[in-house]
């Protein structure tokens, strides 16, 4: 009857309540009532009269001592047995299940990514289980979200810092623009920065030979600047890259330099190619996407744009040294170059030599055929003697008919020879403007130091010796 009392309480697949419910009767309410048996027996006599089927179980102690004292003995065995049965089942069922889910919850929170899903088999966890296993599940997945979003937030990051770089660095290479920085260092600026934008980067520059204008033609950040001999100047943007393979052209230069991606960029002003900016990555599978070719070509015209400003400044400075009918160098800056040469032909103790030559007749053309006529003859006289000079030696126009040719290195018979060579040349081209009036031009020549020493004493001989020679 007992056990099916049992059966029927524990009928539901052992439940957490049914097995804590089955441990509290084995460990209390069976100690409990025998205890409350015992006590009725012996403390309440009565209770034998009240129920008379106890003396069935019950052995006297009045007539059989020592064999009751077994009895008693033996039932508070059985009893103390029943409660550590259900003390062990206590243990067993319930106990080591939750300590066994107690540590799999810790582990699972230090690292729920290494460790895997709960797993408690016995009856009752399931739920708890597959509860802490939904909740791990759940975990892991915002976890690799947050993860996915972590990458994501770190690749913003990276390119909201490379275009702050970016950035600085154009607002950097424009205020060294803006401030007539010399171009040394706005170009150097400019490879420097290059060379910064991404890892395993470099990047180069190169010049093609600019008349009047001293700077470095070759630069460069993070590779053998000799190989920068191979450049090619070309007037259109050469990509090499995992998308793009070198052309036969550029395939030297690009083997040379370790196979590396490679972004050439020309430098163009007014239609015509002045250098090449180089930028490259090292890691050949690399792929330049749109915004660096953009941002590179950005670099270029800003390198394009310091070259400009510097050979307009030379202009500058040119055409205000220069005669604006001949091209020939003004009164003020031949006499100065003049007694600059003199005095480091002293200094040095070497010979300066110069010719001055008049033009003679230039009243009579005016008269005849107008101003445009003379002015023709004077630009013809001045581009003659121009063609004749080399670059050390520098041609003047002194006033409206006269000419001043500064030979530095050159004794007197140089310069004679010198002379003589204008002279036909010009004697030629006065022939071919016989239409336009006639016009003759005399010579004078003076030398350091036959001559003298003094700029004013040098100068005077030539010019008295060319009034002469007309």
């Amino acid at each position: 009857m007992i056990a099916k009392s049992f059966k029927k309480i524990f009928s539901r697949s052992g439940s957490v309540r049914a097995k804590m419910a089955f441990a509290f009767i084995l460990m209390s309410c069976i100690p409990l009532a025998v205890l409350l048996f015992v006590a009725g027996i012996f403390a309440f006599p009565f209770t034998r009269e009240l129920l008379p089927a106890i003396n069935n179980w019950v052995i006297d102690a009045t007539q059989n001592p020592m064999l009751a004292t077994f009895w008693l003995l033996g039932l508070i065995l059985i009893t103390v047995l029943i409660a550590l049965l259900g003390n062990m089942y206590l243990a067993n069922k319930i106990a080591v299940p939750m300590q066994k889910l107690s540590q799999d919850a810790k582990k699972l929170a230090e690292s729920p990514e290494q460790y895997g899903m709960i797993q408690v088999k016995e009856e009752g966890f399931s739920d708890i289980t597959e509860a802490l296993n939904s909740m791990t599940h759940k975990i892991k997945s915002n976890m690799e979200e947050l993860r996915e979003m972590g990458h994501r937030t770190d690749e913003i990051n990276r390119e909201i810092h490379h275009r702050v770089m970016s950035l600085n660095s154009l607002l950097q290479v424009g205020e060294l623009i803006g401030n007539t920085a010399d171009l040394d260092e706005v170009l150097d600026t400019v490879v420097k920065h290059l060379a910064n934008l991404e890892e395993h980067a470099f990047s180069a520059l190169c010049l093609q030979p600019l008349e009047g204008i001293s700077v470095v033609l070759k630069r460069c950040e993070g590779m053998d600047e000799r190989l920068l001999n191979q450049v090619i100047f070309h007037s259109s943007t050469v990509l090499i890259d995992g998308d793009n393979p070198p052309q036969e052209a550029f395939e030297a230069l690009w083997k040379d330099l370790g196979k590396p991606s490679i972004l050439m960029q020309p430098i163009m002003i007014r239609g015509r190619c002045f250098g090449v900016l180089v930028f490259g990555n090292h890691d050949s599978s690399k792929v330049f996407s749109k915004e660096m070719v953009d941002l590179v070509a950005t670099f270029t015209h800003q390198s394009a744009l310091a070259l400009e400003h510097e050979i307009l400044l030379y202009k500058t400075r040119e055409f205000s040294f220069k005669d604006e009918l001949t091209g020939a160098y003004n009164e003020a800056y031949i006499r100065r170059r003049l007694d600059e040469e003199v005095r480091k032909a002293i200094n040095t103790q070497r010979s300066c030599a110069l010719v001055v030559l008049q033009v003679d007749g230039l009243d009579n053309v005016r008269k005849e055929h107008g101003e445009l006529a003379a002015e023709k003859i004077i630009r013809s006289v001045g581009q003659s003697i121009q063609s004749c000079v080399s670059d050390i030696q520098k041609t003047g126009r002194l006033s409206g008919y006269e000419f001043l040719v500064i030979l530095p290195d050159c004794n007197k018979r140089e310069a004679i020879e010198k002379s003589e060579e204008m002279k036909k040349l010009i004697s030629k081209e006065m022939e071919s403007l016989k239409g336009q009036g006639y016009a003759s031009v005399g010579m004078g020549i003076a030398s350091n130091p036959i001559d003298g020493v003094e700029v004013d004493q040098l100068l005077g001989i030539a010019m008295k010796g060319a009034s002469e020679s007309c």
